[in-house]
């Protein structure tokens, strides 16, 4: 026992061989309590003086985390973790007094948890201790009084570190120590404050940062929800979707599948065949509105025109500043669609289904099969500039604001005033004004005479000029008093005065020549009936057409491999096997995230986060994948990650580049049993396990997991649900469907840590690196790959790629970029392409086994 009041070295690690240095420091008052506790491990300061935790000057809360250290409450104690894993220390603090603090490297501090805490195994970790150079300090727990447990939690001397919550029911570490516990039967409510312990069927749910207790129930778009049990319990509805086509290439599918499409050409938007719907062609001349039997159209704004068809199917079109088209569809077209705008049936993965019914890999080649004269598109792939790339952005971040502030007046009287900024006010004539939620219901002239069909329409706003207040809108656009405007009957205006009514006029309709799209006769040479212009120009019969798939022809009875189904080109269309396919997940580089639905997003959390798992906020399930990013380098890049798989009895970690095994019994039930292989396979460990999860990690950042089809819509976690629908992939653990990605990963949790509050990638830290960086990545959309462009799209790839290439002052000491591109390298060879892109200069591989 030292008795000392001096500022004195604890532990102190510092070897230039080595990354791994820390220093700890401490000093005592007279009584031997600790005054000061300084902590510095990868430069950061951590400091504990009267209770209070400061880290680099700042005080802090906890849990608090970043990129290097990972501070939070350790059953009674608090631990600092070194996020690199080589450093743990402990400390006990009663008020504002620390009488306790140890510390423990690298594989120390999991034998101090497992087999310390309890008072009759002091000893044994003592020894221990002297054996692992773990410095141990004043660890008679025994001999003091008993700590004060907050709320109605009592005090054990054996508990779980991390005690079950109503946001996390099933936490993944389940190892004891020292702790403060809820009676059996109850858990600790985290949701609200005091933690008070509640039995689980009271837990309250969150949303949006509300709380909402047990039984209540909240409303959103197309969905209503009841809290239960701290899970919320969701129905959703049948509603309709839109698909959006903006700036001319930009769509957005019935289902949510973003693409773009460049070229010059006749696209088929939606073409659907529906049980006693009939469609017509028709040629309209338009006044303010116009009505027909079978459909009614009219001006919403200066900027916009609304369609409406006796089937129920909307048009919103946006005339200025760019032209723009929204096409909704009712409920009962669901699963009938085809076309640029998908199937509408809620799944992504099978949007991009050609004409000839075969899944296409890529986006220009499904645009290209609902081409309606192929042979005279043009794509064009325009070369962006400095400056045009800025109006590209621009337009894309204004189109962004504008939907998201859509959603907010929906539901409120929040306008676009506030950004016009983002939505410059055009200019209008004089005798009207620019409204961001134009009205039209009951605006116009002919609204005075007969019934406004604009009434009916229940759609999302709309900005434009219109007139103001006590004035109307004439066929001649021209805003006029009451007195102005002229009467109308049955659609026909009347000037004012005494008028003889003699009928109303008629509309003239012309019918064109295809029974599926609508184009313009053209007179030339065409093969006679029953033959039909294959791709060379010859006229066959039908049976002996080709099929087209991504990009190259296939002779009649050729056949292709389409993930796991099988397709056989007969008559000029694909017929395909329907099997269920396995599901692929993977993140890599600094949180990149590709979904088992297809979903691409990034989120790099400081904490460790369930990647996939069945339990699903319940308490029972079979498996659990958790991912942690690792740092490294003096930008906290994120260099590696490390993995936990939990089936049965056995947890693997995989953690820098070694896998370990832990098992807690053996099983005693013989169909209980779960068996698993490792192998390694060039640069990758593959761990293979019999209830069909296979997961392949590169030792580095990259993971992926893939799940046989009997785990489809049985999962949840950061890579999604796996039920084919990327709309709802963004679930809580708490069962809910969010927009924020942020929300959608701090619920992930697997510990105590603090909320990732906002994100900042390596392009938004290095500016400068951003032109380096696309040249660099631009091998991915280059000759190296190009056979590879037609079967796997590579723009999320290089996407990806310029993020993690950003980083350029850490080259050649961060795979991020070597890691993006092979991950498009193997996505290529699962589309059977195989390109040799490592060279000595480039990525070259060296032996980590």
């Amino acid at each position: 026992y030292l008795s000392s009041t001096c500022y004195l070295t604890l532990s102190r690690f510092q070897s230039p061989e080595s990354n791994s240095e820390f220093n700890i420091n401490i000093q005592r008052d007279q009584n031997g309590h600790f005054i000061k506790i300084m902590i510095t491990v990868d430069k950061v300061d951590t400091e504990i003086e009267n209770g209070t935790i400061s880290v680099d000057g700042q005080s802090i809360s906890l849990p608090y985390d970043q990129k290097t250290i990972h501070i939070h409450k350790y059953g009674i104690f608090t631990r600092l973790q070194s996020r690199r894993g080589f450093l743990s220390v402990f400390w006990e603090t009663q008020g504002s007094i620390t009488d306790k603090v140890w510390t423990c490297r690298m594989i120390v501090s999991e034998f101090f948890i497992n087999f310390c805490i309890p008072a009759p195994q002091a000893e044994a970790y003592e020894n221990q201790c002297a054996v692992d150079s773990c410095n141990l300090l004043s660890f008679f727990f025994f001999l003091a009084a008993t700590p004060s447990c907050p709320g109605d939690m009592i005090f054990t001397e054996t508990g779980p570190a991390l005690p079950p919550t109503c946001s996390n029911p099933s936490p993944s570490d389940i190892t004891e120590t020292i702790s403060c516990q809820c009676p059996d039967g109850t858990i600790v409510n985290d949701l609200e404050e005091q933690a008070q312990c509640v039995p689980i069927e009271q837990c309250p749910c969150e949303y949006n940062g509300v709380v909402y207790q047990s039984g209540e129930s909240r409303e959103s778009l197309c969905e209503s929800c009841l809290c239960r049990s701290g899970k919320w319990e969701c129905v959703q509805e049948n509603c309709t979707s839109r698909c959006k086509i903006e700036s001319g290439s930009f769509f957005t599918t019935f289902d949510g599948r973003s693409y773009t499409v460049n070229g010059i050409c006749t696209y088929v938007i939606a073409t659907v065949s529906m049980k006693n719907k009939c469609y017509h062609n028709m040629h309209v001349r338009l006044l303010n509105y116009m009505l027909h039997s079978d459909v009614a159209i009219f001006w919403q704004s200066s900027q916009y025109i609304y369609v409406q068809t006796s089937f129920a199917m909307k048009l919103q079109v946006q005339i200025a500043p760019v032209m723009q088209l929204y096409v909704t569809l009712p409920v009962e077209a669901k699963g009938l669609i085809k076309g640029l705008c998908g199937n509408y049936n809620d799944i992504v993965t099978d949007e991009f289904m050609a004409s000839s019914g075969i899944l296409e890999p890529t986006a220009d080649s499904f645009a290209m099969s609902w081409a309606t004269q192929s042979e005279q598109c043009q794509n064009i792939f325009p070369e962006c500039t400095r400056s045009d790339y800025g109006k590209f952005f621009f337009l894309l971040f204004r189109m962004y604001i504008k939907h998201i502030l859509i959603q907010v007046i929906i539901n409120s009287s929040i306008h676009f005033n506030k950004f016009s900024f983002f939505f410059p006010v055009p200019q209008c004539p004089s005798n009207q004004v620019f409204i961001y939620n134009m009205v039209s219901c009951n605006h116009t002239c002919q609204s005075l005479s007969e019934y406004d069909i604009s009434c009916d329409v229940k759609g999302h706003p709309v900005d434009g000029c219109g007139c103001l207040n006590g004035q109307y809108m004439n066929d001649e656009g021209t805003c006029v008093s009451n007195i102005e405007c002229p009467c109308y009957y049955k659609g026909k205006s009347l000037n004012p005065g005494m008028t003889q009514i003699n009928g109303y006029e008629c509309f003239q309709f012309y019918r064109t020549c295809s029974s599926n799209v609508s184009f313009t006769c053209v007179s030339g040479c065409y093969c006679q009936d029953g033959f039909y212009k294959d791709n060379a120009g010859n006229c066959v019969p039908l049976d002996q057409c080709p099929c087209m798939f991504g990009g190259q022809v296939y002779n009649s009875g050729d056949s292709v491999q389409v993930d796991c189904n099988t397709c056989i080109c007969m008559n000029a269309s694909w017929s395909c096997t329907h099997n269920d396919c396995p599901g692929k997940c993977q993140v890599y580089g600094d949180g990149h995230y590709q979904t088992f639905d297809m979903k691409w997003y990034s989120f790099d959390g400081n904490c460790e986060y369930t990647f996939v798992e069945d339990y699903c906020g319940n308490l029972n399930g079979t498996f659990r994948i958790t991912v942690e990013s690792v740092p490294c380098c003096e930008e906290a890049l994120t260099c590696s990650r490390a993995v936990k798989i939990t089936f049965k009895n056995t947890e693997l970690v995989l953690r820098d580049l070694n896998l370990t095994e832990k098992t807690a019994g053996q099983n005693t039930i013989s169909e209980g049993i779960i068996n698993y292989s490792v192998d390694t396979v060039g640069l990758y460990l593959i761990v293979t396990i019999s209830n069909g999860i296979t997961l392949i990690w590169d030792k580095h950042t990259r993971i992926t997991v893939i799940l046989k089809s009997q785990w489809r819509n049985k999962v949840c976690g950061l890579c999604g649900n796996f039920d084919g629908n990327s709309k709802n992939e963004l679930q809580t653990r708490s069962n809910s469907v969010v927009a924020n990605i942020l929300e959608f990963g701090n619920s992930w949790k697997v510990e105590s840590c603090s909320d990732v509050v906002n994100q900042t990638f390596p392009c938004e830290k290095h500016w400068y690196c951003s032109a380096w960086a696309q040249r660099r990545c631009s091998i991915i959309n280059q000759r190296t790959f190009q056979e590879c462009h037609s079967k796997v799209d590579p723009q999320p790839y290089y996407d990806v790629c310029v993020q993690e290439s950003c980083a350029c002052e850490m080259e050649g000491r961060f795979l991020g970029f070597c890691t993006a591109v092979a991950a498009y390298a193997e996505a290529c060879n699962e589309a059977n392409v195989c390109v040799n892109w490592r060279t000595p200069d480039l990525c070259r591989m060296y032996s980590i086994a």
